[in-house]
């Protein structure tokens, strides 16, 4: 559903104002983006960019509580895969509100811009995996008893190079907290599971 998929850094971020997005009223804010590597849509080195959060409510209102999955909050200085779709004039993210963007770790200095538009599925599939794998290997160790936040990139990994992420969640059965050995020893299962082979199984175009 994405027109354009890039990694990049937040240069800064400003709020634009309030926009109704599917008759909800948001706060529309503004990120430019300085960007590594395109991996779908139009090459560039910059970019700038819609994203949404909650209005502030009415000073009245009291607010109001709930429970909402995360929300979009892209942080200055801070290195993202980020998924934009064209609306009329303008990049904005590919679901309004709720978070899409994964962070990454930071790019090399000399990592240059690298762009992968033009490059096969399976390529650009596989350079994104390569991005999030980079992410999780680079986390701190877990505290005792929590799994910390690298299986938050185990299934987007699967989804897009299914067999071949493997020895990535090998990695992680040397780790000293049970709890990610676990997460890890059960993608593992499920890749013997569905007998999935590295290279023949995926054929994601749906960044």
């Amino acid at each position: 559903m994405s027109d354009r998929v890039i990694a990049g850094t937040i240069r800064s971020t400003s709020r634009v104002g309030l926009q109704s997005v599917d008759g909800i009223e948001l706060t529309a804010l503004r990120a430019e983006c300085d960007v590594d590597r395109v991996f779908k849509g139009p090459p560039t080195e910059h970019v700038g960019f819609t994203w949404f959060s909650f209005a502030p409510p009415p000073n009245d209102s009291g607010g109001v509580v709930g429970s909402t999955p995360p929300i979009s909050s892209f942080r200055s200085g801070t290195h993202y895969l980020v998924l934009l779709r064209k609306k009329r004039d303008q990049w904005v993210v590919s679901v309004p509100l709720y978070a899409l963007e994964v962070k990454l770790a930071s790019p090399p200095p000399s990592s240059g811009h690298d762009n992968l538009s033009e490059a096969p599925p399976h390529v650009r599939n596989q350079a994104i995996a390569e991005e999030l794998e980079t992410a999780a290997l680079r986390l701190p160790e877990p505290q005792a008893g929590m799994t910390g936040y690298a299986p938050w990139y185990f299934a987007p990994v699967f989804d897009l190079i299914g067999g071949c992420a493997d020895p990535f969640f090998r990695r992680f059965l040397s780790s000293r907290s049970a709890e990610l050995r676990a997460a890890a020893q059960r993608w593992l299962a499920l890749i013997a599971d569905k007998k999935l082979a590295c290279g023949n199984e995926l054929t994601i175009d749906s960044n």
